[in-house]
């Protein structure tokens, strides 16, 4: 990232500049395997792997893709990109999306970046079903399971990792994400294809168990702890479905279920009408904010945060009043002319969360209380 383009694409000024030089400049890195260390390799380019900062960077390292692909429209995700256009002419269609392939290889090659061809589909959607003969089927989600299957069955006629336990975690990491890929969208296709994806699961389940092929599926998911996948998408399309619309009109997708109507065009088993007949959209769900309301680069005056102690104090180990010694000392540090401001939140292990906000006002408390979206 050339630091004059942060300056004048971005505009960040002041101490931001050096402080992100500083950050990807002069960097090695090696490789950890088993306590031993590879030789050290310098980086000329890119952001360094799992630093909290390098998502940021590299957004803002993107910026101005979107410039390139008008009329066309996309969409950004760290480092996934959709590409996306509609039209009643289908030629029109092409068109536009060949000009802004262009556009985005120009931009790729101006920031030194590559897209994986190898890792890019294209799709069409239409509502018109005389226009192509085309009925919906999950083949490639099934067949990249069925290839991770293979993984797992090879990994149990092996001594150290054949126990139950080893095969379910690699299940759970391995194979159940690629079943489950998509879900919000695929859980209305026909019983037929989800039946196929479930096929796969109880091979899964079989391998897990070790049981024979001739006992029923329930026993082999019950024996392997494994819920049935349509049980799944069910709880987790409500947990999604909920999570996009506490998100009020600051999601695009948050305003789509909100304005959604069903005299839109919309097919019979669509996923928005599937989630409203079986109750999973709650609209009393509490609104919000998905992003932070003050930007690092904001600064106001008389305001100071206080995110930390003076001292390290683990709550699991230290007894409740040594914790309390900390933040006292904390708050008889600050001002008496001071207005202070408390802040918490909590997440219970159901996956309810909650936040609050208390501050001593001269005249009285002020207690505030938000609850949150689910699982944040």
């Amino acid at each position: 990232m050339e630091i004059e383009a942060v300056k004048q694409v971005l505009g960040i000024e002041g101490k931001a500049v050096p402080r992100i030089s500083n950050f990807l400049n002069h960097r090695n890195f090696c490789v950890n395997f088993h306590a031993t260390f590879s030789d050290s390799y310098k980086t000329y380019q890119g952001i360094p792997q799992g630093c909290v900062l390098s998502p940021t960077l590299f957004s803002l390292f993107i910026s101005g893709v979107e410039k390139c692909v008008n009329p066309s429209q996309i969409g950004l995700f760290a480092d996934d990109v959709v590409l996306c256009c509609s039209d009643a002419n289908i030629s029109k269609m092409e068109s536009q999306l060949n000009r802004s392939l262009v556009n985005i290889q120009e931009f790729a090659d101006n920031h030194k970046i590559t897209f994986n061809a190898s890792k890019s589909t294209d799709s069409f959607f239409t509502t018109n079903r005389h226009l192509y003969n085309y009925s919906p089927e999950l083949f490639l989600t099934t067949d990249k399971a069925r290839k991770r299957v293979k993984i797992l069955k090879y990994l149990s006629g092996r001594d150290w990792s054949s126990d139950a336990s080893t095969l379910r975690i690699t299940y759970t990491a391995l194979i159940r994400p690629a079943l489950e890929y998509g879900y919000q969208i695929f859980q209305v296709a026909s019983p037929t294809n989800l039946k196929k994806l479930e096929r796969v699961q109880i091979s899964a389940a079989w391998i897990i168990t070790g049981l024979r092929y001739s006992c029923a599926t329930d026993i082999v998911l019950y024996e392997a702890d494994i819920q049935p996948l349509t049980m799944r998408f069910e709880v987790n399309s409500y947990r999604y479905f909920n999570k996009i619309k506490s998100f009020d009109s600051f999601n695009r997708t948050s305003s789509f279920i909100l304005n959604w109507t069903s005299n839109q065009r919309l097919k019979r088993d669509s996923p928005l009408n599937y989630m409203r007949k079986h109750g999973f959209i709650d609209f009393n769900v509490d609104t919000s904010t998905p992003f932070s309301c003050i930007t690092p680069i904001d600064s106001f005056n008389h305001v100071e945060f206080r995110e930390e102690l003076l001292t390290s104090t683990p709550k699991n180990s230290s007894h409740p009043e040594f914790n309390r010694q900390p933040v006292l000392k904390v708050i008889n540090d600050i001002p008496d002319q001071a207005l202070i401001i408390y802040t918490d939140g909590s997440r219970s292990n159901t996956g309810r969360a909650g936040s609050g906000i208390f501050s001593n006002t001269p005249g009285n408390d002020v207690k505030i209380s938000n609850r949150n979206s689910d699982h944040c």
